[in-house]
């Protein structure tokens, strides 16, 4: 049964290679888009601010040229102004120049707040075209690097499926039926490591009697929470395959709790008068314990004593000079 527990755990061992290369070969597509999604954005907003210096200068140079003729008209509209032949004549060629004055100061307000916009977005194109170049630079990288992995993998997954194919054979077909239906519901993890009496796979922990006849392995069992395969890993069987992954976790011992400083002394002191009060009780104990009480007669011989007239009237004649000897 040890040997067959050992390839049930390499077989799941290969079946985790495998499943990880597979995930990586399905995970590279998207990779790859979240890395050109970044690059894409980057270059969109290179291309936006680009663009956007373009326009504000193209527009930049229409007022210019518009403020040159504006300027023109409004050097006739002064020499109109001076041949005017009367009021009404002089009144509009006036409201004239007035509106072209108008039109030269808007377009020079125009022409610097676009002038002020072009300034701010060449001060952001250095450092956002460095931007993107190093993102370019990293989505080479990835791209690479994904491709590497996926060509690593392939042959990995092949190497692998080549071994599971060999190990397949040494183990019995029961035991494989049973490894089959618990990954397939388990989503692919048939095998359950357990350490310090804790099942791995679930993190529940097994019951002592149970983790006491899975340390025997000479038979299958099942996690009585998660229904995986459990195998103990700091067997000695194991440990060659399993390597660090088979050493059981230390576990500091728990440390006292310390005493409050304000009764410290206290409760030594009261540690120290039961000591005290327990001394002659524990005394008394021994001895009961020690003597052999063989003449039981003479115990009620001694209590018939006490009893007597006689030893009443030495009582109270004990009593009677206790109390003289207090009152004088």
């Amino acid at each position: 049964m040890l040997d067959d527990i050992l390839n049930l755990i390499i077989l799941q061992s290969l079946d985790d290679k495998i499943r990880l290369w597979r995930r990586a070969a399905e995970d590279a597509p998207d990779r790859l888009a979240a890395a050109r999604e970044k690059l894409t954005l980057l270059e969109t907003k290179l291309d936006e601010v680009k663009t956007g210096i373009t326009e504000k200068r193209r527009r930049i140079r229409e007022l210019e040229t518009e403020t040159a003729d504006l300027t023109e008209r409004r050097k006739t509209n002064q020499v109109r102004l001076l041949k005017a032949r009367n009021n009404d004549e002089y009144r509009a060629i006036l409201k004239e120049g007035e509106t072209i004055v108008s039109m030269i100061s808007a377009r020079d307000d125009e022409s610097l707040t676009l002038m002020d916009a072009a300034e701010r977005l060449e001060s952001d194109l250095g450092p956002l075209q460095a931007e993107v170049k190093a993102e370019r630079a990293e989505f080479q990288k990835k791209s690479a690097d994904i491709e590497a992995i996926l060509a690593d993998g392939l042959k990995n997954e092949s190497l692998a499926q080549a071994e599971r194919e060999e190990m397949l054979p040494k183990i019995p077909q029961e035991l494989l039926s049973r490894y089959a239906t618990v990954a397939k519901n388990r989503g692919g993890q048939a095998m359950a490591p357990v350490k310090t009496g804790q099942c791995q796979a679930c993190r529940l922990s097994v019951p002592p009697q149970l983790f006491n006849e899975l340390q025997r392995c000479d038979k299958l069992m099942l996690c009585p929470n998660c229904a995986r395969i459990m195998y103990w890993t700091a067997h000695p069987h194991f440990r060659d395959f399993l390597g660090e992954e088979a050493e059981e976790p230390k576990t500091e011992p728990e440390k006292p709790e310390k005493p409050e400083k304000g009764r410290r002394k206290t409760k030594a002191k009261a540690d120290k008068t039961a000591e005290i009060d327990e001394a002659p009780a524990q005394a008394a104990i021994s001895v009961l314990d020690d003597e052999d009480l063989e003449d039981e007669g003479l115990e009620a011989a001694s209590l018939a004593a006490a009893e007597t007239p006689e030893a009443g009237e030495a009582d109270d004649k004990l009593l009677g000079s206790d109390e003289a000897a207090f009152q004088g």
